[in-house]
């Protein structure tokens, strides 16, 4: 379940802004009525705000638990985050009354609000980065494994561990004392439970290359029975980075990732979800299709669609449709038009994609939908790459919220590793998450 990956420290954020929230009413009931009466206190605002603000504060990364914390960026999404929810919560007083509020408590709350979950966020980035609240950790291993951990940790903000050194296998030529990147050499795998209990370790990531023999496995076993945190360096690597790393895929592995994948129930769910959301979103943005539509006919495009062949389930072709971004130049090269980058700044150029999704061609969530140039291709380069091809291609997807754009053979086995981890990892709730990544990414004009 994708519930295992989630962050202890994301249900205290959560807790910490619900609280804020009733904070900021109670202050402005105080400062507008002169007293606190609780009885006066709107209990269906309260509860859909308590609803509504989690959710789009998650939608603007605002519970990401190792983000860098940036006052002017930080700043700018609560803000935008807080109007937004201001917004929803007066239509829905708008469509029920009960839901209604006075306005000057009403414009108060939001803005006490703002400000107090501006100042829950700057409290956890100084309570992390003063770094007292990190677990002692060890890395077992300084192979290939133990080098991408150690990267992983180094470039994840607030990642919680402090590192204080790495045992090394028995053929290692390291010895006590040396020094392993930037990590001092505490021990070898024979004594490491003596290193873990004399350095006070409260978590160790086991990040070995290759199986140990009897006498070296009893050693790590032996690790299982202390107080001690245990966790693999290949879990750590999938919860910090978002993809499946390098060291566990072999074409077993994946292969048990397309099966487990293809097996599970929530694909004919997931039908009758990608259905029912797709004609309601074609409902909802027919306007917006319209003046799309409109636009491109008076910037002179011959045709208001581009359709193109892409690759889809099982290998098999269907026909893509986009608002068409390109035209060409005098010369024939292709050339994004001004609308187009419009467009594609906030995704509409894909709206009609929606239809493709209606007839069954693609899911909402899924990998990319690539032309057959660059599937050959990264067949050609990536093992086993055909794995994304298990499940229909999505409208958006984990390697599409979580990766940049590009076209680069090399990127693209690093795309390769986010889908496999959709795959592995494929269910409503992570929809769901993606859904609301992608909304965030609409909304910014974070598109290309």
């Amino acid at each position: 379940m994708i519930f295992k990956d989630i962050s202890k420290r994301i249900p205290l954020l959560i807790i910490a802004d619900m609280t804020s929230f009733v904070l900021a009413v109670t202050v402005s009931t105080v400062a507008v009525m002169g007293e606190i009466d609780f009885a006066l206190t709107p209990e269906p605002f309260l509860i859909a705000s308590l609803a509504v603000f989690p959710v789009i504060f998650y939608i603007f990364d605002l519970y990401f638990p190792y983000k860098k914390f940036k006052f002017g960026i930080t700043l700018f999404e609560i803000t935008l985050s807080i109007l937004l929810g201001g917004v929803l919560l007066a239509a829905l007083s708008y469509f029920d009354r009960d839901f209604s509020w006075g306005r000057k408590p009403f414009v108060l709350t939001l803005a006490l609000y703002g400000g107090f979950v501006l100042g829950s966020r700057m409290a956890y980035d100084v309570i992390f980065k003063s770094r007292f609240l990190d677990k002692p950790t060890i890395i077992i291993g300084t192979g290939d494994l133990a080098r991408s951990v150690w990267r992983a940790i180094e470039s994840t903000v607030h990642s919680g561990m402090n590192v204080v050194g790495v045992i090394v296998e028995k053929e290692s030529s390291l010895d006590v004392g040396q020094k392993w990147k930037k990590l001092c050499v505490l021990g070898h795998i024979q004594n490491c439970k003596q290193v873990i209990a004399q350095q006070e370790t409260q978590l160790a990531i086991l990040a070995l290359d290759e199986p140990q023999d009897v006498s070296d496995a009893r050693q790590l076993n032996d690790i299982y029975m202390t107080e001690v945190q245990v966790t693999s360096g290949v879990y750590l690597l999938e919860r910090l980075t978002g993809t499946l790393p390098d060291q566990s895929l072999d074409s077993h592995s994946i292969l048990s990732l397309v099966a487990q994948a293809r097996g599970r129930p929530y694909l004919k769910f997931k039908r009758i979800f990608d259905a029912v959301s797709a004609l309601f979103l074609l409902i909802f943005s027919a306007p917006v299709w319209f003046l799309t539509a409109l636009g491109l006919a008076f910037e002179g495009i011959d045709k208001i669609f581009f359709v193109q062949d892409r690759i889809g389930l099982n290998g098999r072709k269907f026909r893509l449709y986009k608002f068409r971004s390109m035209t060409t130049d005098r010369q024939g090269k292709p050339l994004v038009t001004a609308l187009g980058r419009w467009l594609r700044k906030y995704r509409i150029d894909e709206l009609p994609q929606l239809v493709n999704v209606l007839k069954g061609d693609m899911s909402l969530v899924g990998p990319r939908p690539e032309i057959e140039y660059f599937v050959k291709r990264s067949i050609e380069k990536i093992p086993m790459y055909e794995a994304v091809f298990a499940i229909k291609p999505g409208l958006t997807g984990w390697a599409q919220v979580k990766f940049r754009y590009t076209t680069s053979i090399k990127d693209y086995h690093e795309k390769f590793r986010y889908n496999l981890y959709y795959l592995k990892h494929i269910s409503f709730i992570m929809d769901v998450l993606i859904i609301f990544k992608t909304i965030r990414i609409v909304l910014l004009g974070l598109g290309k």
